[in-house]
């Protein structure tokens, strides 16, 4: 919005604004939560910057769908961009996973989106009563953006299950290389949105 602004001041200059995530018709960071009074707000900031933007770029289509059906006067400057990756943060070559039979890695990093904890909480449980049982015990780690203070959630953190704080795309995707699985698990309200992750794992 603020960069926006600048095509007030200087006109001849071609404003791109960057939509990385549903802003007034989203439900994540806390919008649904918010009074009439400050959606209004939003609502009247979202309009004002797609107005004074020379191009308004998001990263999937049905961000763009969803922009053009409520801004159809709009639509030659909305545009579809993409999420890119910084090819640097990737091994050409594949690191090899360790053959351990003797256990199963599971690894998850990123941001921990409210919505997902009954998952987490049954999937650790899971997690808990096989290693109590089973010979061949699964390890799961975490590196996370947010800080994780759900008690049902962090009940389970010990041996088998780790959080870590979030560490570097390159030494993030290493991780996933040398793991068994990569636990992808994201509330239903982002599920036509994200897709950074899934171009960098694949």
């Amino acid at each position: 919005y603020y960069v926006s602004r600048f095509a007030l001041r200087y006109p001849d200059v071609t404003v791109v604004s960057d939509f990385r995530d549903p802003w007034t018709w989203g439900k994540g960071y806390g919008y649904p939560m918010m009074t009439k009074n400050r959606k209004l707000a939003e609502q009247k900031i979202e309009k004002e910057t797609i107005n004074m933007s020379s191009y308004i770029t998001c990263p999937t289509q049905k961000m763009k769908d969803d922009l053009v059906a409520m801004y159809p006067e709009y639509l030659d400057k909305i545009k579809l961009l993409q999420h890119c990756m910084d090819i640097d943060d990737i091994e050409m070559q594949s690191i090899p996973k360790i053959n351990n039979d003797a256990s199963t890695k599971v690894v998850f990093g990123g941001t921990l989106y409210s919505g997902v904890e009954s998952f987490l909480e049954e999937f650790l449980s899971f997690i808990d009563n096989h290693n109590k049982t089973m010979e061949k015990k699964i390890f799961c780690e975490f590196y996370v953006l947010n800080k994780v203070e759900d008690t049902a959630i962090l009940k389970y953190a010990g041996k088998y299950v780790i959080f870590n704080v979030s560490i570097s795309s390159k030494e993030f995707l290493k991780k996933v290389s040398s793991s068994d699985f990569y636990l992808a698990k994201y509330p239903d309200y982002f599920k036509d949105v994200l897709s950074t992750k899934f171009m960098e794992l694949l």
